[in-house]
């Protein structure tokens, strides 16, 4: 009769546990799931010093119809003083 009280005690505890750590993990998850998408943006290439950089927070400039895209205002510049001033 005791090792029956046992196995139900032990039984009782480990749903315990499992339910507990289930709403303890909850949060993390949910983090998770906020952080891809930080992971799927586009990137794009800086022709002057070749960093990557998110193509939604990157200078813009144009030149025979294709876009090209910098890390930096400075950057930027470099390319457009090095294409004399055909960038529109």
């Amino acid at each position: 009769m005791r090792l029956l009280i046992y196995i139900i005690l032990i039984f009782v505890v480990y749903q315990i546990y499992k339910a507990v750590r289930r709403e303890l993990g909850r949060p993390e998850q949910v983090n998770r799931k906020k952080d891809d998408g930080a992971i799927t943006a586009e990137l794009v290439e800086d022709p002057v010093c070749h960093t990557y950089c998110p193509k939604n927070e990157a200078l813009t400039a144009g030149m025979d119809g294709k876009s090209y895209y910098f890390c930096s205002e400075k950057c930027k510049q470099k390319f457009i003083e090095m294409h004399k001033g055909v960038c529109v």
